[in-house]
């Protein structure tokens, strides 16, 4: 099965909200 654009989409804004998580584990612990 080949992802779709929009699933990639999604997967890519997945990984970016992960680097932020990782990047800044105390701003979601603070949400």
């Amino acid at each position: 099965m080949r992802p779709t654009f929009a699933d990639r989409g999604s997967l890519s804004v997945d990984f970016d909200a992960i680097r932020i998580s990782l990047a800044s584990p105390e701003k979601i612990l603070s949400w």
